[in-house]
């Protein structure tokens, strides 16, 4: 597959997405940190992410699966500072499908921001890249990120229980679709 996952996507006047580059892993990691508690609830992999090196880590991996087209992840940008990420993850060529991940820090919620992300996003995966089915995966009781899957377009498919642990709690999630 011949995909090139482009490097800027302009969102609005204001807020663009950026893939990151291993000299943004301080900045990604003070985002964690500050919102560490917020995010912990709903997303396993903010325990593992204890030290500036783990955001560089991941930023090295994210740059490594972007060049096996097997993933993408951006940072959204409002101005110059970074509020949160959203990726396209599990990219199967075959059935062409991928879901979508994505997380915006506590100080941005409620703004708009994401579902504005999404729905801009939405056009390029489907039309540029062929991604036929799209999912976005969300524990039931993220209620902001339900929102944001409704409010993007996507439909509600159904529940699986017991799908992720995160601190010492099983969280069921449930499953939302965009087909084109």
């Amino acid at each position: 597959m011949s995909v090139i996952f482009p490097d800027e996507i302009p969102i609005s006047k204001s807020l663009r997405l950026r893939t990151l580059k291993v000299p943004d892993y301080l900045t990604l990691w003070f985002l964690i940190e500050a919102n560490r508690d917020y995010l912990k609830p709903f997303l396993p992999w903010v325990n593992n992410t204890q030290r500036p090196e783990d955001s560089r880590y991941f930023i090295q991996g994210a740059i490594l699966l972007a060049k096996q087209h097997r993933e993408a992840h951006w940072g959204i940008f409002q101005g110059d500072l970074l509020c949160g990420l959203i990726g396209v993850h599990q990219i199967d060529w075959d059935e062409f499908s991928a879901t979508l991940g994505y997380w915006l820090s506590e100080d941005k919620q409620g703004q708009g921001i994401m579902t504005s992300v999404i729905t801009t996003l939405l056009p390029i995966l489907h039309d540029d890249f062929r991604l036929k089915i799209l999912e976005i995966r969300v524990a039931e009781e993220n209620i902001p990120s339900i929102k944001v899957a409704e409010k993007s377009g996507f439909t509600y498919i159904k529940r699986i229980e017991n799908t992720e642990q995160t601190q010492d709690q099983w969280l069921n999630h449930l499953i939302f679709r965009h087909q084109n």
